[in-house]
Parts: C-alpha cells; sequence; structure tokens
C-alpha cells in the first residue's frame, strides 16, 4: 500500500477508496424478478424450437446446431453452400464469423445463426439468471464487480467462482433485445435504479491533465 502511495497517488486516492464500496455491491448481490425470468425463458424456447424446426425440415434430418462436423454437413455437403473460411486444419470452418459472411444471402444460415444465438441467450442469461442464486442474501443474484481487470480502470463484471452468477454488464439493453431480459432486474422495496453517465470522461481527463487550452475552452462552453 506505501509503494501505491508514493508511486500512484492518483490510483491511491481514487481507485482503492472505491474498494469497499464495490466489496459492498459484490455481497450485496442483484435482486431479479423470477416470474418475469420464466416468462421471457418460455418465450425464448418457443421461438427456438420454430428455427429449429425450419432448419430441420430443410435440411431433411435433426442436426446439432453447435456441431462443426454435423453443420458442415449439412451446409457445405448437402445443401452445397460455398465455404468461406477454413480452419487451421484446412476443413471448412462453421464458426459464427466465417459463416456469418453468408447470412444475407441463405436463409437457412441465418436461422441457423439465430438459433445459436438464442440458445447462447438461454444459456448466458436466463438459466443463470434462474438458478445460480445465493439463499443466504435473499434469493439475489451475485456479479464479481472488479475495478483492476481493465487497464484503463473501468469496472468490470463477470461471474463469480463460488456463487455463480452472470456478468451483469453484458446483459443487453431493451433496445438490443426482443425479450427486454433487463427488466428482469429490479430494486428492492424501497428503491429506485438511478443512471449516471460521465460524458466524453476520457477527453475531459485529457484535457485537465494536458492544460491543452482549446480543448479545455471547448468542454467549458459545452
Amino acid at each position: 500500500m506505501r509503494h501505491i502511495k508514493e508511486e500512484q497517488p492518483l490510483a491511491y486516492k481514487i481507485d482503492i477508496q472505491c474498494v469497499p464500496y464495490i466489496s459492498r455491491l459484490n455481497m450485496t448481490g442483484m435482486c431479479r424478478d423470477p416470474i418475469y425470468l420464466e416468462k421471457i425463458g418460455k418465450e425464448v424456447l418457443i421461438d427456438l424450437e420454430k428455427i429449429k424446426s425450419l432448419l430441420y425440415k430443410e435440411a431433411g434430418q435433426q442436426f446439432d446446431i453447435n456441431s462443426p462436423q454435423q453443420v458442415s454437413e449439412i451446409v457445405f455437403n448437402k445443401l452445397k453452400i460455398p465455404p468461406q473460411q477454413l480452419t487451421p486444419k484446412g476443413k471448412a470452418s462453421t464458426s459464427d464469423k466465417a459463416i456469418g459472411v453468408l447470412a444475407p444471402n441463405y436463409p437457412f444460415v441465418k436461422r441457423l445463426l439465430d438459433a445459436r444465438s438464442l440458445e447462447k441467450f438461454i444459456g448466458t442469461y436466463i438459466n443463470p439468471s434462474i438458478n445460480e442464486i445465493y439463499e443466504e442474501t435473499g434469493d439475489r443474484l451475485h456479479g464479481d464487480y472488479n475495478l483492476f481487470h481493465v487497464p484503463t480502470s473501468r469496472l468490470s463484471c463477470g461471474a463469480t467462482k463460488s456463487r455463480g452468477g452472470i456478468n451483469l454488464h453484458s446483459v443487453p439493453k431493451k433496445s438490443d433485445s426482443k425479450y427486454k431480459i433487463r427488466s428482469a432486474f429490479i430494486a428492492p422495496d424501497g428503491f429506485s435504479f438511478v443512471k449516471f453517465d460521465f460524458s466524453n470522461v476520457e477527453y475531459r481527463i485529457i484535457a485537465n491533465v494536458s492544460g491543452e487550452t482549446n480543448l479545455i475552452k471547448t468542454f467549458n462552453e459545452g
């Protein structure tokens, strides 16, 4: 700690002072609405099954949408869709990135990617939000907030090793997702969520540290 105080005074004065509050944030956890999560979980499953049904019908058989071997057989051999990238072993790649360029011209590939996306949505957000809770904190969901994982000192979040949970920072915005999963995370009774955002904070710091007159003038004048 002495080394931090002597060599990095800003880190000590700003970042280190945040640690107790971040620890409290981790221990407190996030309230969630299990009934709402169950509801959107069912909606996602219904949509997923519809897409899979169309895929199986067009392919003429059922297959594992996440199996490179089975997908390759269907897409490249059976449907004769031209591969765009090869794996290091010289085989046609079936990764999302590799076949993504085919999606605009091949509806089958578009549906395949949509199905994969929904399965990921269920596994990443729906199931953990329902199942990976901590009874000792009132069935709350816990993320692992950390101030020191990102070089810029931005707050990061991940699943905890001991309590599971999800990366609460990566939950899709309401405008980005049909299923509005952010509405499942709620404030405790008597509290409300409040959003704060720093406008152009990095550039403001640069202006302050560098003393650049024109930059400072720009921010002062709005």
